[in-house]
């Protein structure tokens, strides 16, 4: 359906439409933009900062374990209980710490690429943590000498595992670092998005409301500058307006032009008639023309008879007279 096809009230209900769906259209791709953030945001909180921080603690339990392997060699030599117990609390300690702190890396949703490195350090960190038992196992038993012998088994287990929790360290901070990319890109890209569809929908929708102001406007123009032709006195009666539109203004054209046809016929007859008076005007002026000639011409005959029995009543006094005289001499 053309626009000129529409009624008015059905253009300003689109523009009203047009301009509703353009707010919507700006809300959902803000809402977008921050619910992307928001859901990058839950990911980066706790996903990868849990898992950089768990990474953190089983360092610190890497290196403590061996801290307490070098311990129990140095309490070994004055065999105190308590110490003994306390070193022994502390080894299943940070034993059971290191293996949940790697386990709660593990349960994490991360890459597959992470999760291979987790799966090849669990191996080293058993490795890595039987050593370690056995060396605290000899030396608190009083086997200082053996505890000894096994710290350089213990300390290339220890190299190995650093460099398994290394290279998982870079796969969780590299996850991190991706995340955070992806939360600026995305933020990015939803700032754009947002202007793009702002900038498009105040485009369109001023397009829309110009062509429907014009739709609307144009031709209530033409109609009054008609109607004002016509009212100065020099109107065009055989002027009309096209009829572009369906709506209330083409209506008005459309009428516009029928009360223009009836006023067009009706000077029209006007003028006939009067053309027609005329005619009779000019018949009735000759006929006037002849019957004044001929009472004109009745006037002198009655003027000469008038004056022919006024010669006559002369002529009879005259033989009155004529007539008394010889009557008198008689």
């Amino acid at each position: 359906m053309r626009i000129q096809d529409m009624s008015v009230r059905k253009k300003i209900g689109a523009l009203s439409y047009l301009l509703l769906a353009c707010l919507i259209l700006v809300g959902v791709t803000g809402f977008w933009g921050i619910y992307t953030l928001a859901k990058q945001a839950k990911n980066l909180g706790k996903v990868q900062l849990v898992a950089m921080k768990n990474m953190t603690r089983a360092d610190m339990m890497h290196d403590g374990l061996r801290a307490i392997a070098f311990r129990a060699i140095v309490a070994s030599e004055s065999m105190d209980e308590s110490t003994k117990k306390a070193i022994a609390d502390e080894l299943d300690e940070f034993t059971k710490n290191f293996k949940s702190y790697i386990t709660n890396i593990d349960a994490l949703p991360l890459r597959k690429e992470t999760k291979a490195a987790i799966d090849k350090a669990k191996p080293d960190i058993d490795q890595y943590i039987q050593k370690i038992q056995d060396i605290v196992n000899s030396a608190l038993s009083g086997q200082r000498e053996q505890a000894l012998a096994k710290i350089p088994e213990m300390q290339e287990k220890f190299k190995i595992l650093e460099a398994s929790l290394g290279e998982l360290e870079e796969l969780i901070e590299e996850d991190a670092s991706k995340t955070v990319e992806g939360t600026d890109r995305i933020g990015s890209v939803a700032q754009v998005t947002a202007i793009v569809v702002t900038i498009l929908a105040f485009i369109f929708g001023f397009a829309f409301s110009i062509a429907v102001a014009r739709s609307i406007t144009g031709p209530v123009q033409q109609v009054t500058a008609a109607l004002r032709d016509i009212a100065e006195g020099e109107g065009d009666l055989t002027r009309r307006l096209e009829v572009k539109s369906k709506d209330e203004v083409g209506e008005l054209a459309k009428w516009f032009n029928t009360f223009v046809d009836k006023i067009a016929a009706l000077v029209r007859r006007i003028g006939e008639t009067a053309q027609s008076l005329s005619s009779h005007s000019q018949e009735l002026a000759a006929t006037t023309e002849e019957v004044t000639g001929a009472v004109n011409e009745v006037a002198r005959t009655i003027q000469g008879v008038a004056q022919g029995a006024q010669q006559q009543v002369q002529s009879m006094n005259e033989a009155v007279q004529t007539i008394r005289q010889m009557a008198k001499g008689i």
